[in-house]
């Protein structure tokens, strides 16, 4: 390899070792911010069961008053009918009827309320398992990267001062397609394998793997840009 290549060799060995602290970082945050939304969307998801909740609640105490009044009114009527004192008979059997009606609709809806009540209380019980699951979660990674957080910093501020050290040692215009190429996100060293470039697998010119082996010229992948690092 040629003596230029291998200052853009160790450039990129040192940019490898900040970019692995990066990733660190990243994937740190990335936890954090994952389990916080999904800590989020099941407290949102528990209050929307708490409110049905409390709407069936007040379903059935409203249930329970038309219970008593509908009771109160058919016992009046049938009270008026056994002891003979209703003004109109055939209107007070009506009214019981009537009355005896309504208590049997309150009575299905009541079963209903408490179909749906169990219902919810079951899937409130499952959220609030699941919330303090991720509770648990979201504190031991928010632990997890706060302990990495002092050194990490370090150790990254450590590799950023030996990558900056080691770019003015790079040719410029080698510098410039180093950078071209980090600024695409693409490896910038690609192996040789059967005279393929593996970054783009195009075969390399045997005259241009020829001199990257003398280490005559800086070995460049004329199709991706890369720079060829081992032949095999």
């Amino acid at each position: 390899m040629h003596e230029y290549a291998m200052k853009v060799l160790e450039l990129w060995k040192k940019e490898q070792v900040r970019d692995a602290l990066l990733s660190e970082w990243s994937g740190l945050n990335g936890a954090v911010k994952r389990l916080k939304e999904e800590h989020d969307a099941r407290t949102e998801e528990l209050a929307a069961l708490l409110a049905i909740k409390a709407g069936l609640k007040d379903r059935e105490r409203d249930a329970a008053r038309r219970t008593e009044r509908y009771g109160k009114a058919r016992d009046k009527a049938q009270k008026a009918i056994d002891t003979g004192t209703a003004t109109d008979f055939g209107l007070a059997l009506e009214q019981v009827r009537k009355c005896v009606e309504l208590l049997d609709e309150v009575e299905t809806e009541s079963l209903e309320i408490m179909e749906e009540q169990e219902s919810t209380d079951q899937a409130v019980g499952a959220v609030r398992r699941v919330l303090a699951q991720k509770v648990q979660l979201l504190a031991a990674a928010e632990a997890a990267r706060e302990a990495r957080k002092t050194s990490l910093k370090e150790a990254f501020d450590q590799a950023t001062a030996e990558r900056d050290a080691v770019r003015p040692d790079v040719w410029r215009d080698l510098l410039n397609r180093y950078d071209r190429l980090r600024a695409k996100k693409l490896s910038v060293f690609a192996d040789v394998k059967d005279t393929q470039c593996q970054g783009c697998h195009v075969s390399i010119p045997g005259v241009d793997l020829s001199a990257h082996r003398r280490g005559a010229e800086v070995g460049i992948c004329k199709n991706c840009g890369r720079f060829l690092a081992e032949v095999n």
